[in-house]
C-alpha cells in the first residue's frame, strides 16, 4: 500500500524530486485530492490515465503556482488575466489556447488546456519546490466518487501508487469551477463549482454562457474534465428525489435516504436508514460533506441510495450537478 506522509512528516524536497523524476504522488487540494505528476512528462501523464483507467478523451487540469507559470503553458487574454488575478490561488480552472509544449495527451488532442493555481498550502509548497507544473486529476478510479481525504485515496488507489500526502480533509470538497476563455468573446461555463457564474460575470463585466452538460456524450476530446455523462458515481445505485414533491419511488428498508438538512427529517421521518448532508441547511457544509457521505453509504451494502436535491442556487447548482452525474441507474 502507498506510504502516507502527514503534514509534519512530509519531506517536500524528497517528494518534489520524486515528481521531477517521473513519479506519481497523490496530493491534497482545497477541492479534492489529486493524482499528480510532472505535466511536461508525457510518460508520467500516460501513467495517470492507466492508474485511473481514464479514457484519453477526458483531459487533465494542470496546476501551477501562479499566473507567471501559467503563461508558460497557455496564451492568456485580458479576461483570463483579470479572473486569475481575482480568484487565484483558488478553485477556478481556466481553459485557454495552449502552448505547443503541452502534450496532446493532457488536452485530449485539443488545442486548449485547462489550468489553475490551487490554494492548499502543502501543494503550493510542492509546486514552489519542484518548479514544475503538475497535472492532477482526482485521485480515484475513473467515474467513482472523488476523494476528499488521504484515506479515500488509500482505499481506492493505495495499491497502485507509492506516496500519498495527507493534507487533511479538503476544505471545499467539490471540484473546481471551469470557465472556457479560449474565445474571450464567449466566456463559457463548462463545470459549476464553488465560484459562481455571478462572481465571474461581475469580475469581467460580461455575461457567462452556460451550456447543458447533464447528458453530454463526448465522442472526441472534451474541452475539460467532468463533461462526460457519468462521474462521481457510487457502486450502489443512486436516485435523486425532490421531497417537496410527492415521492413516486418505492423506498425499501434496505435503502438509504439522504436529506439536504436535518430539519427536513419530517419529509420521511419513519425511515430507519436516514442521513443528511448538513445540520442546518448550510450549502458549504453540504459540499464539504457530500463525497465522504457517499463513500460511507457505498460501503454499507444498501440496495439503493435515495438522495434529496439541494436548493438549486449558487453552490447548490454545483452539488446538484455532481449528484445528477452520479446517478448510475
Amino acid at each position: 500500500m502507498a506510504k502516507i506522509f502527514g503534514d509534519t512528516e512530509i519531506d517536500i524536497v524528497t517528494v518534489s524530486k520524486e515528481l521531477r523524476n517521473g513519479g506519481i504522488v497523490a496530493v491534497p487540494t482545497e477541492t479534492v485530492y489529486g493524482l499528480a505528476c510532472d505535466a511536461l512528462n508525457e510518460n508520467s501523464c500516460k501513467k495517470i490515465f492507466e492508474i485511473k483507467e481514464r479514457p484519453f478523451i477526458d483531459p487533465l487540469i494542470i496546476h501551477v503556482l501562479d499566473i507567471s507559470a501559467a503563461k508558460d503553458l497557455a496564451y492568456f487574454n485580458d479576461i483570463a488575466e483579470k479572473l486569475a488575478e481575482k480568484f487565484w490561488p483558488g478553485p477556478l480552472t481556466i481553459v485557454l489556447q495552449k502552448n505547443p509544449l503541452v502534450s496532446n495527451i493532457i488536452t485530449a488532442n485539443r488545442n486548449t488546456v485547462a489550468i489553475r493555481s490551487p490554494s492548499h498550502p502543502l501543494l503550493r509548497k510542492l509546486l514552489a519546490q519542484s518548479k514544475i507544473p503538475l497535472a492532477a486529476p482526482s485521485a480515484n478510479p475513473f467515474g467513482y466518487i472523488s476523494p476528499t481525504s488521504a484515506n479515500h485515496v488509500q482505499d481506492s488507489l493505495g495499491d497502485k501508487i507509492d506516496y500519498i500526502i495527507d493534507g487533511g480533509e479538503c476544505e471545499i470538497g467539490l471540484e473546481s469551477t471551469i470557465i472556457d476563455l479560449s474565445d474571450e468573446s464567449f466566456p463559457t461555463l463548462l463545470r459549476t463549482g464553488s465560484i459562481s457564474t455571478k462572481e465571474i460575470s461581475k469580475c469581467i463585466n460580461l455575461p457567462i454562457i452556460e451550456i447543458d452538460t447533464k447528458n453530454n456524450l463526448v465522442a472526441e476530446g472534451a474541452p475539460a474534465p467532468g463533461l462526460l455523462k457519468n462521474h462521481y458515481s457510487p457502486h450502489t445505485p443512486l436516485i435523486l428525489l425532490d421531497f417537496n414533491l410527492p415521492c413516486q419511488k418505492k423506498i425499501d428498508e434496505q435503502d438509504a435516504v439522504v436529506l439536504f438538512n436535518k430539519s427536513n427529517k419530517q419529509a420521511i421521518s419513519d425511515h430507519k436508514n436516514l442521513f443528511w448532508l448538513t445540520e442546518k441547511g448550510d450549502l458549504s457544509e453540504a459540499a464539504h460533506n457530500l463525497y465522504n457521505l457517499l463513500r460511507n453509504l457505498d460501503n454499507k451494502n444498501f440496495n439503493k441510495i435515495f438522495f434529496e436535491k439541494v436548493p438549486n442556487s449558487d453552490l447548490g447548482k454545483a452539488i446538484n450537478d455532481r449528484l445528477e452525474k452520479a446517478q448510475n441507474s
